[in-house]
């Protein structure tokens, strides 16, 4: 799984690198990514740049199906419980002062 930590503006950052380039996708809309089911092979999640990179990912694990990478952190928080109300808006404020954002969530626009 190719989610790492980068030192940015004096802090840790976690980003996502392409497991075939190994650069940092930096636009949700431009990468892709897939994973396998732990019964049928290694259950491992693969993120890939749109394109060439995911097309050679394709022929090295057998993946045919990629999903945009904007829709991961819908899945993950899902998976996480954050169906809960109020769960993304306090997620949202929590983390908005760190991250240099307004405050305002997207939703709230």
């Amino acid at each position: 799984m190719a989610l790492t930590v980068v030192e940015d503006a004096g802090r840790g950052t976690p980003v996502v690198l392409c497991d075939r380039c190994q650069e940092r996708i930096v636009d949700a809309l431009e990468g892709v990514f897939s994973w396998g089911r732990p019964s049928v092979g290694d259950g491992r999640i693969v993120f890939a740049h749109e394109g060439a990179c995911a097309e050679e990912l394709e022929a090295l694990y057998g993946r045919t199906t990629w999903e945009v990478l904007a829709k991961l952190p819908i899945i993950l928080g899902v998976s996480l419980g954050m169906r809960r109300s109020g769960a993304w808006q306090a997620a949202w404020r929590s983390a908005a002062p760190e991250l240099g954002l307004d405050g305002a969530a997207p939703w709230d626009r």
